[in-house]
């Protein structure tokens, strides 16, 4: 993980060589329980794909960033075995969520506020 808070460097650092974006994960301020570059290793397998819905299997080694290369937006909630997680704006433009080791099912559901209001 590689923590760079100015929006201009993390841009820059995007199209830097000497960065795998393979397994590595840019972010603009750290995330707890996550530390340093890991070398762990893992799968996700997308189950299901839909305008508002992403729902992936996943199994990692350790704790570990998942990166979803679908855009960051306000109005995604992530879960993860049904509990809900922090979404965190990864490698500039995409969303991640922290996954502890083991096998785990990951959800991301598009609710955004203003469809509550609107509903309420």
């Amino acid at each position: 993980m590689i923590v760079e808070p100015d929006h201009d460097k993390l841009l820059n650092s995007l199209f830097t060589p000497e960065i795998n974006l393979n397994n590595t994960v840019i972010v603009e301020s750290p995330i707890d329980g996550i530390q340093g570059s890991g070398t762990g290793t893992g799968s996700a397998d997308i189950l299901e794909y839909t305008a508002n819905k992403v729902t992936l299997s996943v199994d990692v080694s350790g704790t570990s960033v998942v990166v979803l290369s679908d855009t960051y937006y306000p109005g995604w909630h992530a879960y993860v075995d049904g509990v809900k997680r922090s979404i965190y704006r990864t490698n500039y433009t995409f969303r991640g969520v922290v996954v502890p080791g083991g096998a785990h099912t990951v959800v991301f559901e598009y609710a955004p506020d203003s469809w509550r209001y609107g509903t309420w």
